[in-house]
């Protein structure tokens, strides 16, 4: 996939499948690359209509937005089926005091996502799987995890995306 054309996507059919990313909290999300490619290359208002009414024939799903339980030590686990087989795709989201350093003791969260035959046995991070970890005093408005992964020759991007802060009402 040429490198302009996903970011691209997201921002041409941001009311399509990511509509819930704006609530705070975290979400699941997987785009076909194949589809969204060929989508931006035939791109006229019949066929956002058609995404917007069934975002799964374009090439993206976005799973419901679910909170993460925060404090000391916390971890929140959740598995999703791949749209597209049968694996399983783990998010999860750990918070903790212990690791990156933070200004005002707020400590910082880890996201993992992965996907797999089933969820894996623990959530930390392995071959499989992609990381991140941010401090939760740095003011950002959302962290985001994501990975390439290949199922039966086609690839897709499978991603997490938490906003831990509301939002400011303008």
């Amino acid at each position: 996939m040429k490198p302009i054309a996903l970011p691209l996507l997201l921002f041409l059919f941001g009311s399509i499948g990511f509509s819930q990313h704006t609530k705070e909290g975290c979400h699941v999300y997987v785009v076909d690359t194949v589809m969204a490619e060929r989508l931006l290359e035939n791109l006229d208002a019949a066929k956002v209509k058609e995404c917007e009414k069934n975002s799964v024939k374009c090439g993206i799903v976005d799973f419901p937005v679910f909170t993460p339980k925060m404090g000391e030590e916390e971890l929140t686990t959740k598995t999703y089926k791949f749209p597209w087989s049968t694996l399983t795709i783990t998010a999860s989201v750990f918070f903790t005091d212990e690791s990156l350093a933070s200004s005002n003791g707020d400590g910082s969260a880890t996201m993992t996502i992965s996907l797999s035959q089933t969820p894996p046995k623990n959530v930390q991070a392995d071959e499989n799987s992609a990381q991140a970890e941010f401090a939760l005093d740095v003011g950002l408005d959302a962290a985001r995890v994501k990975r390439y992964y290949r199922v039966k020759d086609r690839q897709y991007l499978v991603g997490l995306e938490c906003r831990l802060k509301k939002s400011d009402p303008k």
